[in-house]
């Protein structure tokens, strides 16, 4: 059993995004299992919306800034 977790660890420091891809790969999966596949989709959406909020405040911006910067994003010019 030592040995596994001494192979786990170092195949984790050789391999982080691999790493986290297996981890979030599992956490996906065991998240439609558990509850649905719209119901999984909708928690992932809340978590990125919960992650640009924080990305957002920790650069020291408002949230009417995020707003800003979405309404830019999805501004169609008209002719």
């Amino acid at each position: 059993m030592k040995k596994l977790i001494e192979f786990l660890q170092e195949w984790t420091k050789e391999h982080p995004y691999q790493t986290i891809g297996l981890a979030a790969g599992f956490f996906v999966s065991l998240l439609i299992v558990l509850i649905g596949f719209w119901k999984a989709i909708f928690v992932f959406l809340m978590t990125c919306i919960g992650y640009l909020i924080g990305k957002n405040k920790d650069g020291g911006h408002s949230l009417s800034d995020l707003g800003n910067r979405i309404k830019e994003f999805f501004k169609i010019e008209r002719k």
